[in-house]
Parts: structure tokens; C-alpha cells; sequence
């Protein structure tokens, strides 16, 4: 098999060995085994995993599945094997060697494209808190990143050796690095594609290192820094307006004209923020970036029209009516669809492969 298998390890049992035989029984012929500062009583197992059967990296203190995933891609990288990438796979007997050789194989057919292994959460052998957990998640990074996957969480994931070198310098040290390398993917347009594994939990999951507080709230800072990069030139659009209805009490306009003023300036300073966070990175993408922006400058114009015109008229029928709390609640109102008009017609080439995560027989 043409794949390296990556196993990030802390604490093991004998599981790890057992992980170990079933991958080269696979026909993975490079294993990398990253101890991530395990107690001294555990260095048994990591003993017993000698070369030629694997290549063991030790780590001087625990610091993380993170750091241990960031450690074994560099190790790849400097072994100057011509695998085709690397397959990431749990020692704790979660992952079989047959679903990391179908994740691999995946790879092989699309080399250019993170192959997720996802898990059905649906069975009774699922622990209740892994599916609720599991479940929310996959929701959450749907509605607020767009990312429409079913396991958000796996660790089994093969990964092209193209994206080694980027993905070593992901920011996270511990679980959330994981999600991490999904909204990296998402940000720089790398396909995404799932192939159905089985759904092992041995003993409740109980030789799970997942931390259900301290890692969730992890994971939690990650999702609302992702909320509030989306929501950034929304709320900048709204400090342009209210500072131009604070001018007006100086200023004495007449009302339409500073509220067309206040609306192309408020969108003009929203638009600069949107398109610079969600426009295509040109070194991942041949996509035509002078297309994306006057696309997406067309969309945002159409945007300031309708909402200067519905405030104009507002503002016509109803003087009293505050302008600033009509413009936010309008606003909440229309950014929910004109974003998937912007994604339909300004990154509709370079979202194409991201937002089809097809799953792969």
C-alpha cells in the first residue's frame, strides 16, 4: 500500500501492538507511531514496535493529539518515502486495518482530496453522549462553516502529502486541531470526501483521552471565532451606519440622502471585510479572482438597494421607527440569503468541490 499509517498515541495497552499487526496484515508497508509523552510503564508496547514493523517517534512530555498528528507529518516528510500520503489512525483499536485501507484506497483515486472515515452513529452500540456529541457538532460546523459532514470528530482521515507541509503548521495542540484542519480545508477550497467505516466503540469508549469539558470548549472558542468571522462585516457595516446617523445630529441633511450615504458606505466597509475573508486563495485555486470580486461586488450592490430601498420607505411611512435597529433586524434579515447568493454566484467554481462532500462506496 502505497499510504503511510499514522498512529498518535498516549498511554496505550496492549490495543496498539493489536493495531499495529492489523494495519500491516492491511498491507501498510510504512507505520509511524508518535508517542505523545506516555507514562514510563507504557514504553512495553512502544518497545514491542521495533523497525522494520514501524518507526516509533517519542515526544519529552504530553502535549497534545494535536502536536502528535503536527509531529507525525513532519516525520513523513523527512523520510523521503514516495507515499502517496498518510492515513491517521487511532491505537485504541477504534480504527480497523481494513476501513484505514479502504480510507487509503480513496486517496489513491482522488490524490487530491482529505478522505474522512464516517462513522453512523445510529447503531445502539454508540455510546449516548458520543452520539449527541458527535451529532451537534456535525450540525454546528454545517450551519455556521459550511461544511456539510456526517463525522466532524473522526481520527481516521488520509490525507494527500501535498497538504502535509500546510497542515504541520495548523494552529491546535489537542483535539481541536482536528477541526482545525476541516475549516483549513474550507478556507482553501481542498475537497473534502467521506468513505463509511465501522462504528467501534470498545468498553463505552472508555480508553478515550477526550476531555468532554476542557476539549468541547476547545472546540466551542473555534466555532464562535468562525461565527464572528462571518459576522465581522455585518457588524462593521452597522458601526458605518450609526456613525452617519450620529453625523446627521451635526450635520443637517436631509434624511434619504445620508441614509443612501450611510448604506453605500456601511457596504462598502462590509463588503471589503466579507470578500476578504471568504474569496479564494489564489495559491490553492486557478479560480479568476477579478471574477469573484466584481461578482461579488454586483451581489452586494443589489443588497445596499433593497435595503436602501425598504429603509427609504421605512423611513417615509413610519418617521419614528429608529433607522439603526431597522437596518440591524433588516440586515439579519437579508444576510442569510444574499451569503448563499454570494456563494452561488461569486464562489460558485471555487466552492463546488468543498460543498459537495460526496461519500465514496
Amino acid at each position: 500500500m502505497n499510504v503511510c499509517a499514522l498512529i498518535p498515541s498516549y498511554d496505550p495497552d496492549e490495543r496498539l501492538v493489536s493495531t499495529v499487526k492489523d494495519l500491516q496484515s492491511a498491507g501498510f508497508r510504512h507505520i509511524i507511531v508518535v508517542d505523545d509523552g506516555s507514562r514510563p510503564d507504557c514504553q512495553p508496547y512502544f518497545d514491542a514496535l521495533k523497525p522494520p514493523a514501524c518507526l516509533v517517534v517519542h515526544l519529552p512530555q504530553n502535549s497534545g493529539k494535536g502536536e502528535a498528528l503536527k509531529m507525525g507529518f513532519l516525520t513523513f516528510l523527512t523520510q523521503g518515502w514516495a507515499d502517496a500520503g498518510v492515513v491517521t489512525v487511532d491505537g485504541d483499536g477504534q480504527h480497523s486495518g481494513q476501513d484505514a485501507l479502504r480510507c487509503a484506497r480513496a486517496l489513491l483515486r482522488h490524490p487530491h482530496a482529505l478522505i474522512l472515515g464516517g462513522r453512523d452513529f445510529s447503531g445502539s452500540q454508540v455510546p449516548a453522549r458520543s452520539r449527541r456529541g458527535n451529532r451537534a457538532m456535525a450540525a454546528l460546523l454545517n450551519r455556521l462553516c459550511g461544511i456539510p459532514l456526517r463525522d466532524t470528530q473522526t481520527g481516521l482521515r488520509a490525507i494527500p502529502a501535498s497538504c502535509l507541509p500546510a497542515f504541520s503548521g495548523i494552529s491546535g495542540s489537542r483535539y481541536e486541531y482536528e477541526t482545525n484542519m476541516l475549516l483549513y480545508c474550507k478556507r482553501h477550497h481542498i475537497p473534502m470526501a467521506e468513505v463509511p467505516i465501522s462504528t467501534i466503540y470498545i468498553e463505552d469508549n472508555a480508553g478515550s483521552h477526550y476531555q468532554p469539558v476542557r476539549d468541547s470548549l476547545r472546540i466551542g472558542l473555534i466555532l464562535c471565532r468562525c461565527l464572528l468571522t462571518s459576522a465581522a462585516g455585518l457588524l462593521a457595516g452597522l458601526a458605518v451606519f450609526w456613525y452617519f446617523a450620529l453625523c446627521v445630529s451635526y450635520v443637517p441633511f436631509p434624511p434619504l440622502p445620508w441614509i443612501w450615504m450611510g448604506l453605500i458606505s456601511s457596504y462598502f466597509v462590509s463588503g471589503l471585510i466579507g470578500f476578504s475573508s471568504h474569496h479564494t486563495d489564489a495559491s490553492q485555486s486557478g479560480v479568476d479572482m477579478q471574477r469573484e470580486s466584481s461578482r461579488y461586488s454586483a451581489v452586494a450592490a443589489l443588497q445596499c438597494i433593497l435595503s436602501g430601498l425598504l429603509l427609504s420607505f421605512l423611513d417615509t411611512v413610519f418617521p419614528a421607527v429608529p433607522l439603526l435597529p431597522a437596518k440591524a433586524v433588516l440586515d439579519c434579515v437579508l444576510f442569510p440569503c444574499f451569503s448563499r447568493l454570494q456563494d452561488r454566484i461569486s464562489f460558485s467554481q471555487a466552492l463546488a468541490e468543498v460543498r459537495r462532500v460526496p461519500v465514496l462506496k
